[in-house]
């Protein structure tokens, strides 16, 4: 009888359990009522109403569990869902394909007679498109998608860039290590004439690299002068100032549509024009949404996004603000303008197992943790694939981007950029069993992860990552890893760099580069069919001393007290090594294969150990544990590397 007790007690002890693991549900559907109670079997109509609902309960009833659920569909957004103080655990989740939208399908295509007549033209207007955002812009700008895929606003070249010629500016540049003369002023040459046709376009805008090749700007063309064969751009101006044969291309430029995949939004009387890129059936669309997020979670804690869709806006997707153990899982970010996912403050935050692609920025923007007291945000990026980003902006919108202490960044897939995939500022980050496939497609000076100018910048560990098909570069170069601008005491170890490093011929970088920083380790790490396993140097002598104790640098040390005990205690070698004049570098135990040479501009290294060897076979080869050893390396376990767990995975290889 005892027994029968005590099995009836643990029964009540246990549904008292799991009935407070889960205290409340809410359900969203298509076919609900607003003016139902919101519950599995009255559920609500729209997004909106549910979150005030949620958020009305839950802050009467603190501390209890609530799980609300999408019913499959599509929820068209109209407004941001915000979510404020809520403790949670709050789970909200799709039950099913469950999007949440900020597009318009756009139906009433009609033949017209532009482009010979290849090109079909859309009334907006009567597809409830009252909103023309501006043709250029971050974070309000229209886009326009075939089947899913960002579709080309009108330009010329159709593909790749025309050069200008001389930059006439008033003001001529100083002299830069380029060697090419320059001016402040935004006025240039121009070689092809058909740019004199664009004067009579209502809004012509140039997309360049004006002086530098890692930083593009937009800019309205203001005139173009036939007499002098000059065209000048809108101000501001880009403080790098203009070069001579520097890269850009025209766009929103009627007179160029000429070439599938192209359209033109005339805005005076909401007419879209396009040349179809596809010849079965298509489903088009246009951004609409506006507000700068999707979903946005202020102060909340214990919340969980799984399995949602967003798509579809001009800026970005979800905000998630302070709090403590907030969790973006198994979602699918499209077709946003701006970086589609923020993370702002807060603790123990992480996003895992999601797909982000077709972005005109950057995938994942994070900041947190305490830099002066280097207390963690422990946040983490694990098992995500971010691909096709930087669409719009060229360059410094990365898949993902850190600033503070406490990352990693673990089982990622990042591909398909014309700039750098990571770009993580601050202490304690840790990079690892991540692939990293071509980067730097366009631009210069970058690598597949970069970081730049500060001493400060310590507990970066990056480890058992493949870096593949990262080559690029017109005048400086591209590498698989680069350490810009005096960042030291890095630790680059197990990765495998295949085809990475770029530049000049007989110059250029390595798969690593190191531009000026000391106490970096490059350890066990495979280098194939890369020209340089390595390049760069650490900086000396008045070089070195200005460069971390004057100007920028000393900002830096100041900003986190650098020399202070807490610093002193965690990193010693910072303070040890500050005012040294001379520093190195070590490179050990490596192995390149088919490399020109191991070390490009081979000072300040320490190295033993390396190998560097001819060979037609093929990479995997040399991954074979076997065969790592007999060149003094420890084996590299690749076939961890990547994502695990995405339900995306296989589809998208």
């Amino acid at each position: 009888m005892k027994r029968k007790h005590l099995i009836c007690a643990l029964a009540t002890l246990f549904c008292a359990i799991s009935l407070n693991a889960q205290d409340k549900v809410f359900r969203v559907s298509p076919d609900g009522s607003n003016d139902a109670s919101g519950t599995p079997d009255a559920p609500w109509r729209t997004p909106k109403r549910a979150v005030c609902g949620v958020q009305r309960w839950m802050s009467a009833n603190p501390g209890k569990s609530v799980r609300l659920e999408f019913a499959p569909g599509t929820y068209f957004l109209e407004m941001t869902m915000e979510f404020s103080d809520l403790q949670g655990p709050l789970t909200i989740v799709g039950e099913g394909e469950v999007i949440f939208s900020g597009e318009k399908v756009l139906t009433g295509w009609e033949k017209s007679s532009l482009a010979g007549g290849k090109a079909l033209v859309c009334d907006l207007k009567k597809n409830g498109v009252e909103d023309l955002g501006e043709p250029v812009s971050r974070s309000n700008r229209v886009d326009f998608y075939c089947n899913g895929r960002r579709q080309t606003l009108a330009r010329w070249p159709n593909t790749g860039f025309t050069h200008a010629g001389n930059a006439v500016g008033a003001t001529t540049l100083p002299d830069t290590w380029l060697h090419i003369h320059g001016t402040q002023e935004g006025v240039l040459e121009y070689i092809d004439s058909r740019i004199e046709g664009w004067k009579a376009e209502k809004d012509p805008v140039l997309s360049g690299y004006w002086y530098w090749d890692w930083s593009d700007k937009y800019h309205r063309l203001a005139s173009v002068d036939t007499q002098k064969r000059t065209f000048t751009v809108d101000e501001p101006w880009s403080h790098y100032g203009y070069r001579d044969s520097c890269r850009f291309y025209g766009l929103n430029l009627l007179c160029e549509l000429d070439a599938p995949g192209e359209y033109y939004i005339d805005r005076e009387n909401f007419l879209l024009y396009w040349i179809p890129s596809v010849d079965e059936p298509a489903e088009t669309t246009i951004s609409v949404f506006n507000s700068a997020y999707m979903l946005s979670a202020k102060n909340c804690s214990n919340l969980t996004l799984e399995s949602l869709c967003f798509e579809g806006g001009r800026a970005g997707a979800v905000i998630i603000s302070g709090g403590e153990g907030n969790k973006v899982k198994d979602c699918l970010f499209t077709r946003f303008g701006e970086t589609a996912l923020f993370v702002a403050g807060g603790k123990g935050h992480s996003v895992e197992g999601c797909y982000l692609h077709e972005l005109g920025c950057g995938g994942i923007a994070m900041n947190g943790g305490d830099r002066k007291s280097l207390e963690s945000a422990e946040f983490s990026v694990s098992d995500n694939i971010v691909e096709n980003f930087s669409l719009y902006q060229r360059t410094y919108e990365p898949a993902v981007f850190f600033h503070g202490v406490g990352l990693n960044v673990a089982h990622n897939l990042f591909r398909h950029s014309s700039s750098s995939a990571l770009r993580l500022e601050g202490n304690e980050i840790t990079v690892e069993y991540n692939q990293c496939f071509n980067l730097v497609e366009e631009s210069d000076d970058q690598g597949g992860f970069d970081v730049f100018y500060d001493y400060t910048f310590r507990g970066l560990v990056l480890r058992y990552n493949h870096w593949r098909d990262i080559s690029g570069g017109l005048y400086a170069g591209a590498a698989g890893i680069r350490l810009d601008d005096i960042i030291s005491g890095a630790e680059i170890r197990g990765n495998v760099f295949e085809r990475c490093g770029g530049g000049p011929e007989g110059e250029g970088f390595g798969g690593v580069q190191i531009n000026g920083g000391r106490d970096n380790l490059i350890y066990n790490n495979l280098f194939y069919d890369c020209r340089y396993a390595v390049s760069g140097k650490a900086l000396t002598g008045e070089r070195w001393l200005n460069a971390v104790l004057t100007g920028r640098g000393a900002e830096c040390l100041e900003e986190v007290d650098a020399l202070g005990e807490v610093y002193t205690a965690r990193y010693p070698l910072l303070s040890k090594h500050l005012k040294e004049e001379s520093g190195v570098n070590y490179v050990n135990c490596n192995l390149a294969v088919n490399a020109v040479s191991l070390i490009r501009e081979d000072e300040n290294f320490v190295h033993g150990g390396n190998g560097a060897i001819l060979s037609t076979l093929p990479l995997e080869a040399f991954l074979e544990p076997t065969l790592m050893r007999n060149y003094g390396l420890e084996p590299i376990p690749f076939a961890k590397i990547g994502p695990l767990n995405n339900r995306w995975k296989d589809a998208v290889r």
